[in-house]
């Protein structure tokens, strides 16, 4: 868990602070490194768990079963790294907002870590600010029957 935190920390210095102004509006420093500790666990706890089970088995049988064993793993990862109980840790995470910036912000490390390109962090997560809405667009289109 120390290593995640260290990860999180530099994750967070990576940014500016208009970065972090326009991606997560009005939540603090302290918050903002909760954010990036939550997507570090995050897609730690899904690679280990996909290394667990064949992605095919996880399809065909129960999604949402997958999914909340993953969660329930990443909460109690981000319980004992922020040294909190598993509810205040859920609360945190299971927060809309936060969960959202979570899974966009896991999405940026991703293609940031991937190197494919010279784009950093900070406009890596600066790009997908601006595609929020294309994004929200796009899924309200798919979940509107």
């Amino acid at each position: 868990m120390e290593e995640a935190g260290k990860q999180a920390e530099n994750y967070v210095v990576l940014l500016s602070e208009e970065t972090m102004r326009r991606a997560w509006k009005d939540v603090p420093h302290n918050d903002r490194r909760r954010i990036a500790l939550g997507a570090v666990l995050f897609g730690a706890k899904l690679d280990e768990t996909l290394a667990e089970e064949d992605p095919k088995l996880v399809y065909e049988q129960d999604v949402q079963r997958f999914l909340m064993r993953l969660m329930n793993g990443v909460i109690q990862d981000f319980a004992d790294a922020e040294n909190l109980s598993t509810q205040e840790a859920g609360a945190f995470l299971g927060d809309v907002d936060n969960r959202d910036r979570i899974f966009e912000f896991n999405e940026v490390i991703d293609a940031f870590e991937a190197g494919e390109t010279d784009v950093s962090l900070d406009e890596l997560l600066l790009a997908a600010v601006r595609d929020r809405r294309d994004r929200a667009l796009w899924s309200d289109h798919w979940t509107s029957g």
